[in-house]
Parts: structure tokens; C-alpha cells; sequence
């Protein structure tokens, strides 16, 4: 997992080492994760946009690729799409090989939610946690595969989004280290660009609520942490070892998250750890 050119790696330690300002708001980035998606990945958006608005559906899916429409429309329009997931609607039907490609935006949405949540029982700013969670997985746009975390920091900050960008690096690492800095098994350190900033960069609380809630929230709302690892399963292959070790990473998560929202926990059974902590967020 290395940078596609050294620019990313300086930029990186340049924004870890310095104040972020940001200027987006959440439906800029909203605007931003389905700017040039295929409007059959939004159809059913565009359903309740045209009820909503009376216009023609080709006009809507316009309105939805201007990044210049007023921001009470772009606050509307993201509000419908949270609408067409509450209604048990994806924002698409497209269907390739059985598999909804609209579901990495509908999964974008629940973490983005999730992590807002989070970050108010936590007493963070939720608004940031709600733009990390937005765009964390910004790179599937380009790459459905592991590739997407690189792909998505380098999109995202050539975009000037540096606090998403550094959430697209950091929501697959749980604690920044599963299957980054050493491996699982053997202990042999990983030497990558990814696995060199990981051991240089101390995790926020963002990061630690982005961690959470993308292995909480699905495609179809949120799941407890052991049925959500299950989804997981059905289209990864791991080790009983690397799962042992993941498992063991999501406790200690799932402790530090209960204790920051108050609930006193040193909980060592992960099914218990799991339970616990969907019923502290539901």
C-alpha cells in the first residue's frame, strides 16, 4: 500500500503536523461522493426527487451534478436520500452480478450518521465526524477493492477534503494497526507507505468513531459489531489467527468507545462487547 508519488506522502505529514481549516459542509459532501455516479446508482433518489420537486427525472439527476445549486437545495436532497434509505429503499437498483453497486453510497450515509451520533454522545464535533464518515470510503468510486483507502486520500486531497482524506486512510485500521504495522501472525513488521504512518501518527477520537461505525453500520443500517463481521466474512477470507487478532482489536475499541460515552466497561467477550454497544447506540 504505497502513495502513487511522493507528492501524498509529504502532504500527508504536512496535514498531521498542522491546523486542518475546513470549509466544506456536510451536503458539499454529500455533492461530492455522488458527483459523476451513473444515475441508475440513484434512481430511487430521483423517484422521490421528482414527488419533491414536480420536475422531470433527467432534470433532477442534473440538480443532483450541480455543485452549485444553493445549499438549501444540496441540505434537501441529502435529507431524500436519507428518506430513501429509511423507507428500506437503496439510492439505486443497478445489479451486477447480484450485487447493488449503489451500496457503497447507502453504507456511506449509515457511517456518516453513525459517526455523527458517536461524536454527540462524545461531546466532539459531530458535523466532522459526520464528513469523515461521508467520504470515507470516497476511493470505491474508483477501486472496489483494498486499493480504494489510497485511492481515496489522493482524490480527496487533491480536492482540498483534508480531514476526509485522512478518514479514508485511517477507517480500515482499527487502533491503527490491524493488518498494517505488523502482521497478524508472524509479528513481522509491514513495510509500506501506509504502515509508516500509521506508526507515526497518533489516532483521534474521529478516527476511533469512523473505526467503529464503519464496522457497525451496513448498507441496510446498523448492525451489532458480530453480525456486521459475518457480512464481512461473506466476501473476504481470513485466518482463525487474523480473525482472533481483529476480534481482540475490536474490544479494546468498543471499551474505549463505552467509556467515552460514559458506561464504565472493561468487557473481554466479544459477543458481549458487541451486544452492549449496539444497545448503547440504538
Amino acid at each position: 500500500m504505497n502513495f502513487s508519488n511522493e507528492k501524498y506522502k509529504i502532504g500527508l505529514y504536512n496535514l498531521i503536523n498542522s491546523k486542518i481549516v475546513n470549509f466544506h459542509s456536510k451536503s458539499d459532501c454529500f455533492y461530492l461522493l455522488i458527483n459523476n455516479v451513473d444515475s441508475k446508482d440513484l434512481d430511487n433518489l430521483l423517484n422521490l426527487m421528482v414527488d419533491f420537486s414536480d420536475l422531470p427525472k433527467e432534470e433532477c439527476y442534473k440538480l443532483l451534478q450541480n455543485q452549485k445549486i444553493p445549499y438549501a437545495l444540496k441540505d434537501k436532497f441529502l435529507n431524500l436520500a436519507y428518506k430513501c434509505l429509511d423507507l428500506g429503499n437503496p439510492l439505486g437498483n443497478n445489479l451486477v452480478n447480484g450485487f447493488n453497486t449503489s451500496n457503497y453510497l447507502a453504507h456511506s450515509l449509515e457511517v456518516a450518521r453513525l459517526s455523527e451520533t458517536l461524536a454527540s454522545k462524545m461531546g466532539l464535533d459531530s458535523d466532522k465526524a459526520f464528513r469523515m464518515g461521508l467520504l470515507h470510503d470516497y476511493g470505491r468510486k474508483y477501486e472496489q477493492n483494498f486499493k480504494h483507502v489510497i485511492i481515496g486520500f489522493e482524490k480527496l486531497y487533491d480536492l482540498g477534503y483534508f480531514e476526509e482524506a485522512i478518514g479514508a486512510l485511517t477507517h480500515s485500521y482499527i487502533n491503527g494497526k490491524t493488518y498494517a504495522i505488523f502482521e497478524p501472525i508472524t509479528n513481522k513488521p509491514i513495510k509500506n507507505d501506509i504502515s509508516e504512518f500509521l506508526r507515526n501518527y497518533e489516532y483521534t477520537d474521529y478516527d476511533r468513531i469512523l473505526n467503529l461505525a464503519d464496522l457497525m453500520a451496513s448498507a441496510n443500517g446498523v448492525l451489532e459489531p458480530r453480525l456486521r463481521i459475518k457480512d464481512i466474512e461473506t466476501r473476504r477470507q481470513i485466518s482463525k489467527e487474523q480473525k482472533e487478532y481483529f476480534l481482540n482489536e475490536v474490544v479494546k475499541l468498543i471499551n474505549y468507545t463505552l467509556k467515552k460515552i460514559g458506561e464504565e466497561e472493561n468487557l473481554e467477550d466479544f459477543n458481549d462487547a458487541s451486544l452492549k454497544i449496539y444497545k448503547k447506540i440504538k
